[in-house]
Parts: C-alpha cells; structure tokens; sequence
C-alpha cells in the first residue's frame, strides 16, 4: 500500500507541525513568483531550469483591476511602467517525495480570462486560447468571469512528475485588448478533491468527509490511537463526495483514521490523522473565528497563527465564504486554506448573512453539524463537550432568523420555542452561544435595519433575544458581521463578544456602543479556556501576540423547569454565600426571596435550589456575597 505522498506531523490529536495537508502539492496559499506581463515574458520561462530570482514572490490569488471581496491576496497595479498590464505569468515550484503514491491530479483555479498551464516544461491545459503555438503576451482570450473555481483532471500528466522539485507554471490572458481585468489563484491537489477531514464529532461518534474527482471505491479505516488492529468501515456506495460515520466510539479518546483508495490500480491511503471524541465533563479549550473567506492575506496569515494553536474545537461565527457561498467558491475560500486543522479538529459553523445570499444549499451541502430535535434541521442546533454546553443560533441577521416573530395569541417560532427548551434542559454549568449578527457593536453594522422595519436590529436583539439568554444563565456571546475584536461589560452575568478579524477586509468604529469596553480593527481568532469556574477569553492576532483578554468568573445561573420546581444551577466558590432574587419583569428591581442558600464546602460545586414554583414566573438572579 503507498503511503505519504508529503511528510505530514501531528502534535498529538491537535494542530498539525506542517501547514500543508498531504492532498496539496500546492495549497491556495501557496506563494509564486510572478511577472505582470507588458511584453512577451522572457522564452523558455515555464521550464523548470528557468531562474525566477528577479520575479517578484507572493501569495495567491492574484488580481489586476479587482477591488473588494474579489481582489485576491495580491493586488498587482494595472500599470507598469506606464504600459498597461495585460497579462501575468506565474511559476511556483514544489517537492514531492513519491509521485507513484498519486493515482490522481487535480487543479482547481478561479481565473479570468484565458489561461495556458505547463508542468514542468510542458503544456498541460489550455483554457480559451486557440491551439497552436504560445501566443504573445497581448493575445486576446475567450472572456471567462472569475467568481467561481474551476476544477481539471490533470491525471493522465502524472507521468510528468518526479521525485524532488518540480515547477508548475501559468500565464493568463487577458480578454479585451485594451486591459482591464485579470485574476489567477490555483491549486494542486493529489488523490482527493477535498479532504479527508472528521466534521460533527460528537462523544461516540464522528464524520469523515471526503471529495475525489471521479467515483472511487474506498474504505475508512480507524483505530484507538492506543490500539494497533485498524477497523473498518465503508460508504454505502461510490460516489465522488463521501461522508462517513464512525459510530461506537468512547467518549473523550483518541482515535486515528485514515481513507484508503481501493481502486482502480494499486491502493492509495491518506495519511492518517488523530482526532478526540467529546468529553462528558471536564476543561474546555476553543478558538473563535468569523468573516474568513475572503481571500487576502490577512485570512491566511491567521490561517496559519491558528495552525499552531492547540485546541478541542473551533466555533465559526459565520461568513464563512465572501461574497456568497457557493459550491463553486466553498474549497478554495474554505476547505482548502483550513484543512490542515479541519484533519484533526471538529469545526462547528453557524450561518451568516453572506452564506445565505446564494441560498442556504451550499452550506449545508459543506458542513456536516448536530441536529435540533425540533425541526431535525442544522440551521441551529446544540452540543456539549466537557463543562459546557454551546448552542449554535440562525441568526444571519434579525429579522431573518424569526425569534422575534410572535403569532395569534403570543405563540413564538420554532427556533425560540427550541432554544429555550434547550437551555431549560441543560445542567453544564457553561453555556456558551454563538451566531452571526451581534446584539452590540461599534462598528458599521450597528445600524443594520435588514428587516426595514425602521428600529435598528441590535435594539431587537438586545430586546428580545438578550433577556432570553440571560434568564437561562448564558455567559457568553460571541458574534461576527463587523471585521473587529469588541467586548462589552457585561449585563446581568453575560458578557458579549464580536470576533469577526478573520480575514475579510477589517472595519474601524463608527457608532461607539455604551457598554463598549475595548474595540480593535485587527485579524484575530478568540481563544476561550475553561478550568473548573473560571473562563479566560483571548484576542489572538495573526501574529500569535494576545492584544486583549478577560476573565468571566465564578459562576452564572442556569434555570430549568422540574417536577419539584423551578431550578437554579451555578457553579459555587468554596465557602462563599449566596442569595437568590427575583423580579417580575426586566428591567426591574430584584429582590432576595426568604430562603437559605447552602454554603458549598467543596471548590467549582455545582450548587442547585429548587423554588417551589412550577413553570415559569419571573426573572431569577444569583448573587455572591463579598
């Protein structure tokens, strides 16, 4: 069986020691050297003997005359020299140990307009250009929009690769002859088309998804990381796109997978990677990250920050690909640029407003997530994993996510009804929730009016969803939408947090929010560490340096309705008081309700009173005598 097509190390089940993923000859951020082309670039400069050390080096993609969402991570001027640009050709070299372990090649490029490929040395594709002869530099292309990744099986030119270096090569045309556009961004992959990543992992179960080019018969293996015979499971059928379920884990293991490709000719396995199922209980360790796939540099540089972050899990706060998610745009904005984490650690998402814009299809189709009871849907759901429970909202943007709407006689939608039975129903002491459009910020969404109702959306959602939150005992908020780290005083115990630096272009203040404690315009992820009762939040720049971080203590106050009556949970401080208050409506004036509060005599105690009172009646607080 071959094995390693690229040296590839784990540090544990966590974040890999090497940022490319073994399917990737060449990641999407792979940096090139390129030439903006005014003349015919220099002959022979696709061979592999060619000396590219005067072409200037970047990252892809790459853009002439693009702005926004779609320029790519370097932007070339449309001028040089005072000639107009008019063409680009590229060169990016890459090693590879055993090309008899590929059965397939695959590039997948967005591009405008026309574009020639060679492989070392050779001419492998051509794209809107007539055959013949290499045409010159000003050669007017077929007009082809980029916008959306084209994928070319390039597997019968496998032959050309051979062990050690080796040099692909593009030059794009452009379509008008006077200039105006011109976009490349490529990648090379081998075996998979996507993949193989694990997706909704949960304690006893996991996912792994995978995409070949073609229907490829294959099988998963996997195994206890400390066990030595693999076990096997396969797809119900061959198909090109593959999700398989490894059931009858333990909770809280290792395990090691891996996907091996039966045929046609030899096998060909991944290599494998370590995954952990959920814990029943315990610390907690996850990043945040939102408004990602934009493609610029700052994306991959935090791509990579994040790579060395040892983690359980990581909770996308939605806008996961710019400028609408589409199946077209989900690899190379997503899947390619994180799979070296995607491997090893569960990613759960949740909607935002620029995942809906095209429809929600494509990101349902990507993402494989718990389920909601209700509705057996993935648009909002829960999960647990240690000491907390993490509730994931349909929240692209207020007006759209229904929790507000009230029917005949006060009935609520299926999202409030779900949500608040489900965190009447938990007993983790940490409840974290996360979804897309923030009830505070300071930057340009805070007057979001999507709805057109004439009330700013984050009055409703501080109205109508943040009481709701608080009531149940939630502690943290973390939102995306505005490109900046924000974080709030708290509000009767829950503290709001915007994380939308992970990539697409960063937003400054413009509205202060009152309850406004810090506001960065910076790429950042949010790492969350829970030990016993204590949380501390982290805002990470792409530098890996922490620029700001808080600490939610002690306790917050869960409430859940029983037979006995209503019941308040807190995770208690060894010998510390605590009296329980209520208020009939909010905002109100709480006060202490005539009964006696045990002292917990054993530290992180999860402390519960039961009222006698069934159903609900009022607001409950806890508060903690000094």
């Amino acid at each position: 069986m071959s094995r390693a097509l690229v040296v590839f190390c784990l540090l544990g089940w966590m974040a890999p020691c090497g940022w490319a993923s073994p399917t990737q000859w060449i990641r999407p951020d792979g940096e090139w050297r390129f030439l903006a082309l005014t003349t015919n670039p220099p002959a022979a400069w696709p061979s592999p003997a060619f000396d590219d050390a005067s072409w200037e080096p970047a990252v892809a993609g790459f853009s002439v005359g693009f702005v926004g969402y779609a320029q790519g991570a370097t932007v070339i001027p449309w001028q040089s020299g005072g000639a107009v640009v008019g063409g680009l050709a590229m060169r990016r070299q890459f090693v590879v140990e055993d090309p008899t372990a590929a059965g397939s090649m695959l590039l997948r490029v967005e591009f405008e307009d026309g574009m020639l490929v060679w492989l070392n040395g050779v001419e492998v594709l051509r794209i809107g250009l007539p055959a013949g002869d290499v045409p010159r530099w000003d050669a007017t292309a077929a007009s082809h929009p980029s916008g959306l990744a084209e994928s070319y099986d390039l597997s019968d030119r496998l032959a050309l690769v051979h062990p050690g270096t080796n040099v692909l090569a593009i030059q794009v045309f452009e379509a008008s002859p006077w200039g105006a556009t011109l976009y490349a961004w490529p990648e090379l992959r081998v075996n998979f088309a996507r993949g193989p990543v694990v997706q909704n992992v949960s304690g006893n179960s996991a996912f792994v998804v995978w995409h070949t080019q073609v229907p490829w018969p294959a099988r998963v293996e996997f195994r206890r990381v400390s066990e030595d015979a693999w076990r096997v499971v396969r797809p119900e059928k061959v198909a090109p796109e593959q999700a398989v379920e490894i059931s009858g884990l333990a909770p809280g293991e290792r395990y090691e997978y891996r996907v091996v490709l039966e045929g046609p000719g030899p096998e060909r396995a991944s290599d494998a990677a370590i995954f952990a199922t959920l814990r029943p209980a315990g610390d907690v360790d996850f990043l945040v990250i939102g408004d990602t796939g934009a493609t610029s540099a700052g994306q991959y540089e935090l791509a990579t920050a994040l790579f060395r972050e040892r983690t359980d899990l990581v909770l996308h706060v939605g806008d996961v690909v710019y400028p609408s998610n589409l199946r077209g745009r989900i690899d190379l904005r997503c899947f390619s640029v994180y799979e070296p984490s995607f491997r090893s650690v569960p990613w759960f998402f949740t909607f935002g407003n620029h995942d809906v814009y095209g429809g929600k299809q494509s990101y349902l189709e990507s993402f494989l997530l718990p389920k909601d009871r209700l509705t057996g849907a993935s648009d909002f759901y829960s999960f647990d994993h240690g000491d907390a429970h993490f509730v994931s909202l349909f929240v692209p943007w207020w007006g759209f996510s229904g929790l507000g709407a009230v029917g005949a006689g006060g009935s609520r939608g299926a999202q409030y009804h779900w949500l608040t039975n489900d965190l009447a129903t938990t007993d983790k002491p940490w409840k974290v929730v996360f979804f897309h459009q923030p009830p505070h910020t300071s930057g340009p969404h805070s007057g979001d009016d999507y709805d057109l109702d004439g009330a700013r959306d984050v009055v409703a959602l501080q109205t109508e969803l943040l009481p709701v939150l608080t009531h149940y005992g939630v502690q943290v908020v973390f939102n995306g939408h505005d490109h900046d780290w924000e974080r709030f005083a708290p509000v009767d115990g829950l503290h709001c947090v915007v994380t939308g630096g992970g990539g697409a272009f960063l937003y400054t203040q413009v509205n202060p929010d009152p309850l406004s404690v810090q506001f960065v315009s910076r790429f950042h992820f949010t790492r969350v560490k829970i030990r016993g009762p204590r949380m501390d939040v982290e805002a990470v720049g792409s530098d890996g340096e922490v620029f700001d971080r808080f600490t939610i203590g002690a306790f917050a106050v869960s409430v859940r309705n029983t037979a006995a009556g209503l019941q308040l949970s807190w995770t208690a401080r060894i010998g510390r008081r605590y009296i329980v208050e209520s208020a009939d409506r909010l905002p109100g004036v709480f006060v202490p309700l005539a009964m006696e509060v045990p002292t917990p005599r054993a530290s992180s105690t999860n402390a519960r009173v039961i009222l006698p009172i069934v159903g609900s009646a009022g607001w409950f607080r806890v508060r903690e005598e000094p």
